[in-house]
């Protein structure tokens, strides 16, 4: 058994056709993290889009990477808006929290039913059989690469990829 462990995870899709194209699972330090998430950039071409979380290794690996100008512009940006339009926050990268992560969630859940045979992963296809969502949670770990998954599935429902270096 894992137990409660966390685990540096990427995932990469082909966005046209949602086969996967890359996974990873390992334990890295976040000195490690940056230089493997640009091997994998650079295995997959130029016409990539970075996600990355944004938790505390998410801040220094953004920060890392953002560095590289190969990659700052393919990075996702969060945009805060208040009610009344007004930019309040602008990062790069995702955040989850208690109103974020059901929204991932669900996507994950529905991107899963939709395209569970473009799934070649045997670590991730082994991790949507262990795991659960309810009630806006996930149960069951390890669970990183459902959770990679999931902002995936979230930036393409609300289509917040785009492909021209812009985000």
């Amino acid at each position: 058994s894992l137990g409660n462990k966390t685990f540096s995870s990427i995932v990469g899709i082909d966005y046209d056709t949602d086969d996967q194209v890359l996974e990873y699972m390992g334990k890295l330090s976040t000195h490690e993290y940056p230089d493997v998430i640009k091997k994998c950039c650079d295995l997959l071409g130029e016409n990539i889009f970075i996600i990355i979380e944004r938790n505390t290794i998410g801040e220094s690996v953004i920060g890392a990477i953002e560095k590289d100008t190969r990659y700052s512009s393919k990075m996702l940006k969060t945009v805060v808006r208040d009610k009344t339009g007004k930019v309040v926050k602008l990062f790069t990268g995702i955040e989850t929290n208690p109103k974020t992560k059901p929204l991932f969630l669900e996507a994950v859940s529905t991107y899963f039913d939709d395209n569970f045979e473009h799934i070649y992963g045997e670590r991730t296809i082994m991790q949507i059989g262990s795991v659960e969502v309810k009630d806006g949670k996930l149960l069951g770990t390890p669970n990183d690469l459902v959770m990679a998954y999931s902002f995936i599935a979230y930036a393409k429902k609300n289509n917040l990829i785009k492909f021209d270096g812009t985000s």
